[in-house]
Order: C-alpha cells, then sequence, then structure tokens
C-alpha cells in the first residue's frame, strides 16, 4: 500500500489491441498489481489508460512495460 505523504503524477497511455471488458479487466489487474500505482482507469472507448502513480517508486518506462507484458501495445503517454 503507497504511502498517503507520497506525491502521485498522473499519466495516460493511449493502448492498441484493447477490443472488449475482458481486455480492460486484464489490464487494469496487470497494473494494479504494478508497485507504486495507486489508481488505474482504463477507458475501453478512447482505448487509453490513466495512471496515477508514486515517482519514487515506479516510472512511466516501467508501466508502459507492465501494460506491453499484459499483451497490449502502449503508445507515447501524455501526463496529466
Amino acid at each position: 500500500m503507497e504511502s498517503k505523504t507520497a506525491t502521485f503524477n498522473e499519466i495516460t497511455f493511449p493502448v492498441q489491441g484493447m477490443s472488449c471488458g475482458s481486455c480492460v479487466r486484464h489490464i487494469k489487474a496487470a497494473l494494479e498489481r504494478h508497485t507504486g500505482v495507486k489508481t488505474v482507469e482504463v477507458n475501453l472507448a478512447a482505448r487509453e489508460v490513466a495512471v496515477s502513480y508514486n515517482p519514487q517508486t515506479t516510472e512511466p518506462a516501467a508501466i508502459a512495460e507492465a501494460i506491453r507484458k499484459s499483451g497490449y501495445m502502449p503508445g507515447i503517454p501524455r501526463a496529466e
């Protein structure tokens, strides 16, 4: 569990390959297990994944790799 005093960053990745609710659940579960991730919001219609993360324990490249390992292709993220 993340510290309540930690500062979290927001980032949104476009994701290729999502096509159904199962895809949404698969990506969400993979990212919620990733160290440093606080929240995950998956928007199937927009094909985007928004992540709140602790920059002291993870980084965007590691989050993108977690998406990749779950079987989907992350695009270039945009910071919120």
